[in-house]
């Protein structure tokens, strides 16, 4: 027994798993097949499993290039739109205004995305981890073309070669060729399946009061890597 303060308090605090699978499952593939063009597909099922009243109320996925400056893109997705911007790809799979509940939908994008012409990034000696970036890697580029039989490793291993790790704001993400973010908002009900009855809540002694419930899902990045690149991992550092 206690005595409450004046004015609304939280009574409670709880936490439960959720009895649910992501909401968003698929893959993500991007695949260079030249300096200035790539290749990519996406296929996501969205809410697979999730019933009504939960309603997902807006998706997007977005490509971020923040190295490379989109000039166009080539594809129509099965659903939703498709916005660019100088360095990124968005596609609005469920826009704000259209939501979606009591069904999955499955979605897929393949198309190609070409970029300006890559810059390349040349630093003194004295100041880069790379070595001489002078005719000795000339050779070393057309020793590697000659030698290499996949051709999109050799225009990644160039393009890194071009891009010191130092650079990078996403050293989890080299070249930023790797990931795609999801956002999302999922509305109508608790994900771990518990429920409380606000006129289910009894107070003693009995006084009358007003009894407000919310509920919050909170997450962090919502990442899809891509399939096609190295995995994941730190850019070694270059000292």
């Amino acid at each position: 027994m206690f005595s409450p303060p004046l004015g609304n308090f939280v009574l409670v605090h709880y936490q439960a798993n959720c009895g649910l699978g992501p909401p968003i499952k698929g893959f993500y593939q991007l695949s260079m097949v030249s300096e200035d063009e790539g290749a990519f597909l996406f296929k996501l099922h969205l809410m697979e499993g999730y019933k009504a009243p939960l309603t997902m109320e807006f998706c997007t996925v977005t490509m971020p290039f923040p190295r490379r400056r989109v000039v166009s893109f080539d594809g129509t997705p099965s659903v939703g739109a498709v916005l660019t911007t100088e360095h990124s790809i968005e596609w609005k799979i469920i826009p704000i205004g259209r939501s979606l509940s009591g069904k999955s939908i499955e979605a897929t994008f393949p198309g190609t995305v070409r970029f300006a012409p890559w810059q390349i990034q040349r630093l003194p000696s004295s100041n880069s981890g790379f070595g001489k970036m002078g005719d000795e890697d000339s050779d070393v580029e057309i020793e590697s073309t000659n030698n290499m039989a996949n051709v999109e490793e050799f225009l990644m291993e160039k393009m890194s070669k071009d891009l010191p790790s130092v650079d990078l704001e996403e050293p989890f993400c080299w070249q930023a060729y790797k990931y795609a973010k999801v956002s999302f908002r999922i509305a109508g009900a608790s994900l771990s399946g518990m429920s409380v009855d606000p006129k289910s809540v009894s107070i003693y002694p009995t006084v009358k009061a007003h009894v407000e419930l919310s509920s919050q899902v909170t997450s962090g990045d919502y990442i899809l890597w891509n399939t096609l690149g190295k995995c994941p991992s730190a850019a070694v550092a270059h000292v």
